[in-house]
Order: C-alpha cells, then sequence, then structure tokens
C-alpha cells in the first residue's frame, strides 16, 4: 500500500486528478482545507489536501489454459468409438425425456411479445394501478437517476394527472410536479432589534464548518452586521483551529463550548451580536447520544434558525439514514453543500421527500465566502433534466 499527498484547488479537481493517476480504486484516507504561508494567505482562497491511499498497478501474469483434452492420454480407436456411441445414447434418451415432459404439460397461453426496449421498473412501481405502463416507464427513467423509488412513482402518477387536465406535455407537468415539491426556499430570516441564533447540524464530513464561515463572513462583510460564533465541535482539535482562524481574518469573535449546558453562558458573551452561529460536532448515523446533545443544544439556545447539512455526492440510501437519524429535530431547513462535486440534484430531491423541510442554501465550492447562495429552483430543475437527458441516453445506447 502506497501513500499520495495532493493539493488542489479543491475537491472536485483534487478527486479528477487521483482518478487520472491512481485509477477508481484509490482511497482517500483524510482531506483538510490549507493556506498559503506568508501575507497571502489572508488574501488567497483556501486550498484542500488529499492523503490517498493506492496499490501500485502490476502486470498480471499471462496464463494459457489447455483443454482438458490436452492432459489426457491419447484414446485407442476402439474406446473412442465406444464412447462416441455412448454419448449418442445419452443425448437420444435425453431427447425422449423432453418430449415426454411436453407431452404431459399442459397448454400454455401465448406470450406477450417484450417491447424492444423496456425502461427499467423500480419495486415500487410494480404496485402501479393496472395498465399505468406509461407512469410505471416515466418512474423508471426517474429511479435510474437515483431518485428514491416511491417518490418517483408519486411524481410520475401527479405529472400523469397534470399532464391530462391541463393539456400540457409530460416534460412540462414533471418539472411543475418537481417545483411544487421543492418549494420556496428559506434563508436566514434577520430581525431587527432581535438576536437571531442559527445552528448547524449533520453527519460528519459534510461540510458544516466551512458553510458556517462563508455565512458569517457573508453577513458580517456584506451585511454589515455583527457576528458572533460558538463552536461546540471540540473533539476534534482542527476543527476549532480552522474557525479560529476564519474567525480573526473576518474580526468575529469566537466561543468554546465542551458540554450542551453550557451554550446559554456562551450566548450570553454575544448578547449585543445580531447574528450567532453554532457549529457542531458531527457524529456517525445511529449516534444517540450525538442525537441527545443536539436536541439539547436546540432547545437552550432558543435558535430559531436550525439547519441540516448534507453533501451532495450521498447516496439516497444514505440520505434516507440520515434523515431517519435526525428525526428528533422537527423544525430545521436543509443546507446542501459540495455541488460541485456532481452534476446529480437527487440529494436535493430526496432530501426535500424524506423530510418534508425547505431548501435554504446550496453550497458550490471551497471559496469564503463567495460559494454559498439562496437555493435556486429553476437552476435546480435545470439541472434535473439535464440529468433526466443524460440518463436517457444511456438507456438508447
Amino acid at each position: 500500500m502506497n501513500i499520495k499527498r495532493y493539493i488542489a484547488k479543491d475537491m472536485m479537481e483534487a478527486t479528477r486528478r487521483i482518478r487520472e493517476e491512481l485509477g477508481p480504486d484509490a482511497v482517500i484516507l483524510h482531506n483538510k482545507p490549507i493556506r498559503k504561508k506568508g501575507l497571502r494567505r489572508l488574501f488567497s482562497p483556501p486550498m484542500v489536501e488529499v492523503v490517498v491511499a493506492y496499490e501500485p498497478q502490476r502486470r498480471e501474469p499471462v496464463v494459457v489454459r489447455l483443454p482438458d483434452e490436452a492432459w489426457r492420454a491419447p484414446e485407442k480407436p476402439a474406446q473412442q468409438a465406444e464412447s462416441g456411441r455412448e454419448q449418442k445414447i445419452r443425448e437420444l434418451n435425453g431427447k425422449i425425456s423432453d418430449m415426454q415432459a411436453m407431452i404431459k404439460r399442459p397448454p400454455e397461453a401465448p406470450a406477450t411479445p417484450a417491447p424492444a426496449i423496456a425502461p427499467a421498473r423500480p419495486v415500487a412501481a410494480l404496485q402501479a394501478e393496472p395498465g399505468d405502463a406509461d407512469v410505471d416507464a416515466l418512474a423508471g427513467k426517474l429511479s435510474g437517476m437515483d431518485l428514491i423509488e416511491d417518490m418517483a412513482l408519486s411524481v410520475s402518477r401527479k405529472a400523469k394527472r397534470a399532464a391530462k387536465a391541463r393539456g400540457m406535455g409530460i416534460d412540462e407537468a414533471v418539472r411543475q410536479v418537481l417545483a411544487d415539491l421543492l418549494g420556496k426556499p428559506e434563508p436566514i430570516r434577520v430581525r431587527r432589534f432581535e438576536r437571531t441564533v442559527a445552528i448547524l447540524f449533520g453527519p460528519t464530513g459534510v461540510g458544516k464548518t466551512t458553510s458556517l464561515i462563508k455565512l458569517a463572513a457573508h453577513y458580517t462583510l456584506e451585511e454589515k452586521l455583527r457576528v458572533g460564533l460558538i463552536n461546540t465541535d471540540t473533539y476534534r482539535l482542527a476543527a476549532h483551529e480552522q474557525l479560529k482562524a476564519y474567525a480573526d481574518i473576518i474580526g468575529t469573535p469566537l466561543s468554546a463550548v465542551y458540554a450542551p449546558e453550557e451554550i446559554v453562558q456562551a450566548l450570553n458573551e454575544h448578547e449585543d451580536k445580531d447574528i450567532v452561529f453554532i457549529d457542531t460536532a458531527g457524529k456517525k448515523p445511529g449516534d444517540l447520544q450525538h442525537q441527545s446533545d443536539i436536541e439539547k443544544l436546540v432547545r437552550l439556545s432558543g435558535a430559531g434558525e436550525v439547519y441540516l447539512v448534507i453533501a451532495a455526492p450521498t447516496s439516497s440510501r444514505a440520505c434516507r439514514e440520515i434523515i431517519k437519524n435526525y428525526n428528533c429535530l422537527r423544525d430545521y431547513k436543509l443546507l446542501v453543500t459540495k455541488t460541485d462535486e456532481t452534476d446529480s440534484t437527487a440529494t436535493i430531491l430526496n432530501a426535500k421527500w424524506l423530510s418534508g423541510r425547505p431548501l435554504s442554501y446550496v453550497a458550490t465550492g471551497q471559496n469564503v465566502p463567495d460559494d454559498i447562495q439562496i437555493a435556486d429552483i429553476d437552476e435546480i430543475l435545470r439541472r434535473t433534466f439535464r440529468e433526466e437527458s443524460a440518463c436517457l441516453s444511456r438507456l438508447a445506447n
């Protein structure tokens, strides 16, 4: 096993270089943001350092396989003739048995010929109403884009009804159904003469700290508001150092909290702020203690802005697990990161469907504070339909 280090401007570039040089079997051990040395670090965007493990490619030995007959001693002519007669007898006996079975078998109804190109059908689509072949086909296309099966079937049925009722094409109907599903994004609501407390939570490695820094920098540098930061992710020293470095750059005070009960005192230190952002630790799904700590932090802080952070490359299965593990919180918004690392919008749609919570922001890169924006529903739909076209092209080929 060999180890190699890459430094790139963002994770997307690093991933591309790793695949080109080391192939798809390389394993990313860890990654972290880094900055240039000297004064330039204050004015240049952060870069990413990625450490990769890989196995050097080996030449496979060429193996020549000889047929079994090559290892056998040559048979005598009499033995060969005897073996040929026995083989013919076995073949005739097999044919006779097959004919007897066909005579005894009851006649079958003629099978309906299958279409030349049959789209993949999700498991849930098998439960569709009889005669809804077009619904099944459309649900199959959506499932092929990694959308959750029950959502794909629901969207297909609603689109079919909408197309029939309004006299529109099926593509336009699907677009309208998805637009209704995504709804209107809800960013941070800042109220005059009232402090806003925003808390970000989610699995490890999805970009919570980076997203928090982007939002804090935006409201400090562009909106000219007084911003405070509280870090509860004290399990990782690197996370606190990263947050402290950015807090120093934008001139924002930072407090550290080691237990949920300390959040009240930390908020008192930021009593004069317009917005206070709270960063949380990421834990593996199913960590009950972590869920309890998050629930306690939200309750004790009185946070009016709660955000579940989830990465765009997350699979549909993992997305379902994440939403399930954070169902202890009922009132939150969705913040999707790393949209620059995938062309798929499946995670945005899946998370919206599973949680029923509104979208807020999407992060499009590593640059602070530029690469975060309020979710653009039209852009999400454009990317979704580009992906659908690509999916159909793959099926056709």
